[in-house]
């Protein structure tokens, strides 16, 4: 399980910047949730740790994305929460080095940094939710295959 957060000043989103397999990809903080912790625990740990921001109250869930995996044969489901309120101020201090900075976009910009991720369970979910295409709570469910990612359902 994952989870990513949704944190918003005015009209502009705060993205986090990763390398992945060589490659930078911008995208919404959050990440694994450890062994024993709670889906909020997490959301809160991973906010704290790649922005530096605390989370004072966490909104409602924003969606749910899960990919079935053959190779792992199991299914990644994140969750993506909007963050009512935080304190603080951005300074990236990411323990698995993953995250290289914090940086709020305007909502289009970020939702077309977010689509340029080459895989991932927010990549098509958090624009849509972002941009108001679809309302809070949406389920998005993707079997990855040889071939690519097949959406199964949107409910």
């Amino acid at each position: 399980m994952t989870v990513a957060a949704i944190l918003r000043r005015h009209d502009e989103i705060l993205l986090v910047r990763e390398m992945r397999a060589q490659q930078e990809v911008w995208g919404l903080p959050g990440g694994v949730v450890e062994p024993g912790e709670l889906l909020i625990e997490a959301l809160i740990r991973e906010v704290r740790e790649e922005t530096g921001l605390t989370v004072e109250r966490v909104g409602p869930l924003a969606f749910l994305s899960q990919h079935f995996i053959p190779a792992f044969e199991n299914a990644l489901t994140a969750y993506a929460f909007e963050i009512a309120s935080f304190a603080g101020a951005v300074a990236t201090d990411d323990p698995d080095g993953l995250v290289q900075e914090a940086k709020w976009f305007r909502l289009e910009d970020a939702a077309t940094a977010i689509e340029a991720a080459t895989f991932g369970p927010l990549r098509e979910p958090a624009p849509s939710y972002l941009r108001e295409q679809v309302p809070a709570g949406t389920s998005w469910m993707w079997r990855i295959t040889e071939r690519g990612e097949k959406l199964i359902a949107r409910l």
